[in-house]
C-alpha cells in the first residue's frame, strides 16, 4: 500500500502528521491525541507533529516507534500496560504515538477507544482515518477496501484482543478491560485510566 510523504498533498497539517483527538465515549477528547512520531523523521512529518504538540500544549508522549514486536504478542501487551501505567502519573494531555501513528498506535488507540465505552463505529472509523492520512485513500470511492481494512484488520485485533474468541460489537469495554489486567495492570489502575479517558 503506497505511503504518501509529501506535505503538498494533503490539505491540512493535522492530515499530513496523522494528528487528531482520540475519540473517547464517543466524544472527541481534549486529553488524548494520536500521531505520528515527533522522535522518528522515518516519514518527514516529526517536525509538523512536534508544532502541532506544541499549539496543543501536549508534552507527554506515549512513544511505541521503538517497540519492534508485533501488537499481536504477549510481549507488546506488557510493554503497553507498562507505558499506561507510566500515565497515571502525570497530568494530561497526552499522544499516543508510533512512527507513522497507524498500526502500534491504532492497536493502543482501539485498546483505549474501547475501554472508555466508545461504540464500535467510531471506532472503526477512526482507525480508518490513518489509511487516509499514510496512504490517501477515499473511503467513500472506495467502500470495498474499507470494509477490508475492517475485517481483516480491526475486527482481527478485537478478536485478538478478547483472547482469540469472538466477540460482540457492545460488549468492547469488558474485552479492554480484561486485556490490561491479562497483561498485569490492577484493577485500581484501569479504573484510573478509565476516569482520565472520560475527561
Amino acid at each position: 500500500m503506497k505511503h504518501l510523504d509529501n506535505r503538498e498533498v494533503f490539505r491540512t497539517d493535522e492530515e499530513f502528521a496523522n494528528f487528531r483527538n482520540l475519540i473517547l465515549a464517543n466524544h472527541k477528547s481534549i486529553t488524548f491525541f494520536r500521531s505520528a512520531s515527533a522522535i522518528k523523521n522515518k516519514y518527514g512529518r516529526a517536525s509538523t507533529v512536534q508544532q502541532l504538540m506544541q499549539k496543543n500544549l501536549i508534552y507527554q508522549i506515549v512513544d511505541f516507534s521503538n517497540v519492534e514486536c508485533q501488537c499481536m504478542s504477549d510481549e507488546f501487551g506488557f510493554i503497553l500496560v507498562q507505558k499506561l501505567r507510566a500515565i497515571l502519573r502525570k497530568d494530561p494531555p497526552y499522544i499516543i504515538q508510533c512512527d507513522a501513528g497507524k498500526k502500534r498506535t491504532g492497536f493502543v488507540c482501539l485498546i483505549l477507544e474501547m475501554l472508555s465505552g466508545t461504540n464500535y463505529t467510531n471506532i472503526v472509523n477512526d482507525y480508518l482515518e490513518s489509511y487516509k492520512n499514510n496512504n490517501g485513500l477515499n473511503f467513500l470511492t472506495n467502500p470495498e477496501i474499507a470494509k477490508e481494512i475492517e475485517v481483516h484488520k480491526i475486527q482481527k485485533l478485537i478478536y485478538y484482543i478478547n483472547g482469540n474468541q469472538d466477540f460482540e460489537k457492545t460488549n468492547l469495554e469488558k474485552i479492554a478491560y480484561s486485556f490490561l489486567q491479562r497483561y498485569g495492570m490492577l484493577q485500581r489502575e484501569v479504573q484510573i485510566l478509565q476516569q482520565k479517558l472520560y475527561r
